[in-house]
Formats: C-alpha cells, sequence, structure tokens
C-alpha cells in the first residue's frame, strides 16, 4: 500500500494507491481490520481482546468523523453572516475533537495490559505500537480516507511524523510500525566492541586508502567497510573521540631537531650543571634565564577573531618590509622578563642588549646568571664580550621548543594583529607600549614561559 501527497494547497490530503504486499496490514470493505501473515497462526488465539480494542478505536473515530461531517454540513447550510452561527460551529468542532482525542486516551492502559499479557515479545512489538497502526487505518479508510492534519489531530503526533509512519510502511510493510531505536547503540551503548576500537585505532595510525588525512565521513567508511556497522559521520566523530584523539594543528619540528633522547638528556645535564653552580658559587644567587630575538615589522600580521555569523571581517593589508627587532630575557621561576627593541641582530647590538639586561637584573653583582640562548652565529661568537657574572648555554640546533622565550611573541604580536602602520615609528611606538605592559603583568609572561621543568630546577 503506497501513499502519495500532493505539494499543492488546494490538494492537501492522502491519495491511497491499494495494493496487498506480503506480510502486510489487510483492511476489509466494512472497515475491519486484518492481519495477513503480520501475526503467526499460533497467536491468533492469544490476542482477540488486543485485536478487538484496535477495531473499536477504529469505529469510535468513523463514528466521531461521521457526526463531525453531519453536523459540520447542517451548520454550514445556515450559515451566512450570523456570528451566533459561526460560534457554534466553532464550539461544535472543539467538542468533537476533544472526543476524538479521548479515543485514545487509554494508550498507557492498553500498554500496560499489553505487557502482562503471554504474548511472544515479536508480536508484543507489533501490537505496541497500536497508535501507529491507527494512523495507517485512518490514512486508507475505504472511500473516505483522513487528511494527514485530521490524523496528526486525533493521534497526538505531528503532521512530519504521521508522513514518516505513512512513509515506512509504504517502503518496509509491517516492520516499518515497529521502532527501530532499540536497536540503535544508543548514546550509552557502544558502537564497537573493545577488540573492534582496538583494530580501528591501529588502523588510523596509518593514512586512509586515498593518501589524505582522516575526517568523521572517512571513519564512517571505514567502519562500515571493516564492521558492517553504519553509521552516521557525527557517530563516527565521536568513536575517534572514545579513543582519546583530538584534531590538533600538528607543531612544526625541524628534521634536525634534537630528538627525545636528546632533549631528555639536555633538560638533565642543564640540572647537574645548575646545581654545581650553586655548590661552586654558594656565595651568589644561581638563576637560569632564557634569551631570544623577534623579528616585527610593516608586514602586517593576520590573527582570527571574533565576528557575527555570517560576516566575515575584514582587516586592512599593506605589506612593506621594513623590520624591528625585540630582545626578550626571561625568567620562568620569578616571572620576570626584560624586553629591549633594537634596529637589527648582529654581535653588536647583542653586545649592547647583554650589557642593558646586566645592568637591569644584576646591577650588584650577586647573582650567577645561567642564560639559555640558541645556536645562532651573534650568541657563540669569540668577538661577544659575555659579562664576567652571565654564562651562555646553548640549547640543542633547531630545537625552539626548549626556550620559553618563544612562548611570548605570540602574546607580543596580539598587539600589531590586524593592524597597519605607515611607518616604523609608528611600530615601534606599539611595540613599546605592549612591551611595557607584558614586563608589568609577570603572571601572564609566566603562564607562558613558565616551563615546569625549568622551575623545578
Amino acid at each position: 500500500m503506497k501513499f502519495y501527497y500532493s505539494p499543492t494547497p488546494a490538494l492537501i490530503g492522502v491519495l491511497i494507491v491499494f495494493v496487498q504486499p506480503q506480510n502486510a496490514l489487510a483492511f476489509s470493505s466494512t472497515g475491519s481490520v486484518k492481519v495477513a501473515e503480520a501475526i503467526s497462526p499460533s497467536c491468533s488465539a492469544k490476542i482477540p481482546t488486543v485485536l478487538s480494542t484496535l477495531e473499536k478505536i477504529c469505529k469510535q473515530a468513523e463514528n466521531a468523523e461521521a457526526e463531525i461531517d453531519k453536523n459540520v454540513l447542517e451548520l454550514q447550510a445556515r450559515l451566512t453572516n450570523d456570528k451566533k452561527a459561526r460560534d457554534e460551529l466553532e464550539n461544535l468542532k472543539n467538542q468533537l475533537k476533544k472526543q476524538l482525542l479521548e479515543v485514545i486516551n487509554d494508550e498507557q492502559k492498553y500498554q500496560q495490559a499489553l505487557e502482562n499479557s503471554n504474548l511472544p515479545q515479536s508480536q508484543k512489538d507489533l501490537l505496541r505500537k497500536r497508535t501507529r497502526w491507527l494512523v495507517i487505518r485512518l490514512l486508507s479508510r475505504p472511500g473516505k480516507p483522513m487528511k494527514v492534519e485530521q490524523v496528526a489531530a486525533i493521534t497526538g503526533f505531528s503532521t512530519d511524523w504521521v508522513r514518516k509512519i505513512a512513509r515506512c510502511y509504504n517502503v518496509l510493510g509491517v516492520e516499518g510500525i515497529v521502532d527501530g531505536h532499540k536497536n540503535s547503540p544508543g548514546g550509552k551503548q557502544k558502537a564497537l566492541t573493545p577488540e573492534q576500537q582496538k583494530q580501528l585505532y591501529e588502523r588510523l595510525q596509518s593514512p586512509p586508502d586515498d593518501g589524505g588525512l582522516w575526517s568523521g565521513p572517512k571513519v564512517g567508511e571505514l567502519i562500515k567497510q571493516q564492521f558492517g556497522i553504519r553509521i552516521h559521520r557525527t557517530t563516527a566523530w565521536r568513536q575517534l573521540r572514545r579513543l582519546g584523539l583530538t584534531l590538533q594543528l600538528p607543531r612544526p619540528l625541524h628534521q634536525k631537531s634534537a630528538t627525545l633522547e636528546e632533549r631528555v638528556f639536555f633538560k638533565a645535564q642543564l640540572k647537574f650543571f645548575v646545581r654545581l653552580m650553586r655548590w661552586l658559587c654558594p656565595h651568589k644567587q644561581v638563576e637560569v634565564w632564557a634569551q631570544d630575538e623577534a623579528r616585527l615589522g610593516l608586514k602586517p600580521v593576520v590573527r582570527r577573531t571574533w565576528a557575527l555569523k555570517g560576516q566575515r571581517p575584514v582587516s586592512d593589508h599593506y605589506p612593506r618590509y621594513k623590520w624591528l627587532y625585540t630582545y626578550g630575557f626571561v625568567h620562568p621561576q620569578t616571572d620576570n622578563s626584560c624586553l629591549f627593541i633594537l634596529p637589527r641582530v648582529n654581535t653588536t647590538v647583542m653586545q649592547i642588549a647583554l650589557d642593558a639586561f646586566t645592568t637591569q637584573v644584576n646591577s650588584r653583582k650577586d647573582k650567577l646568571i645561567i642564560l639559555l640562548v640558541d645556536q645562532a652565529g651573534w650568541h657563540t661568537t669569540r668577538h661577544l664580550n659575555v659579562p664576567q657574572d652571565i654564562i651562555m648555554y646553548p640549547i640543542p640546533p633547531y630545537t625552539p621548543q626548549l626556550n620559553p622565550t618563544e612562548c611570548i611573541w605570540p602574546i607580543l604580536r596580539e598587539r600589531l594583529a590586524n593592524k597597519v602602520f605607515d611607518n616604523l615609528d609608528a611600530l615601534e611606538t606599539a611595540l613599546i607600549d605592549r612591551c611595557q605592559w607584558l614586563m608589568n603583568n609577570p603572571l601572564t609572561v609566566k603562564g607562558e614561559v613558565g616551563f615546569s621543568w625549568l622551575c623545578s630546577i
């Protein structure tokens, strides 16, 4: 039995084409309901009460609708401009509609009686959907099929749900009436077994067949092919989260950077060296600082920003290639920082920055500063006159992740984001304000440079 709906307002309703499929619900010309092979003969003797209740409900709905049609026709014949007649018609419609809704008001009692019966579980699942069978019955009444809106008002369903029930019945027959949610994994029950999750995790360690990157739809297709389980791409995304995976942007790593073992060895070696200096120089306070440089210029810095949905923000863009350099010194243990803005990077300028740093941090010469630096040429050259109370301690090459000063540059560039500066003087003014703010807010600096392995030395 197929249902077709007219999209035009003038033809709202349901066109019924009767086809008697196998294992389908059949209706006699008198409106009685018969079950053809949907209920086994062995169970037919056990369910006379259930079927009689269903037939009684259908007959009550037919009688109520016939009464509605009769009274509506009588009132419409008398109705011209009489307001009182209109009100009477509306009241009558509401009363009769209420009577129709009361026809299925005993659903809970019916369900309880069905649970207490001795019917097989499969038959209970079919008969439990009495309201859904009522939808099919009302839509397919011989001679006078009801409209979707009328069926929705009687059963309490929405019009969309009534249409969905009809479509499922057209495609699946009797099985389309049974609720399939119980067969789905659900939110708490996992779609994959622990063994399947283990196999999925091992497969995700290699690229997909197309050589690209894994995504929710690709994982869903993989689960369908490998395990025969069809899931939505949102569920596939949740499967990735259950495996402990998150979507992240990889950090760039130079091919010549230090390996994990080399980084661990560097940390242990630095810790030993600091302890040795504290033992050799007990009269001085030994501190570990880190130093690095950042190039900032008239080339605009583009960053993400908040904007109204559907309105993409636009920032001015006028790239020019003139630069200033910020020399940064940070102390992870005390949150102190020193920032200097200089015109270029070379040995001479590095000497200026180093002398200024020594004057500001160790003016009383009571500290021994171990300064972590990368292996740039102006850091390791013999022409650099390193102050007596500073020890330049190089970190492994191509390994900036060991230098905590690298973490303050994104905060510094934030002041320049999505802006265009006319010249280097305007840029310098903005940088000075930002550097002063960072030096006056040590907690912000510590949140970025406070590496636990450095603070514990």
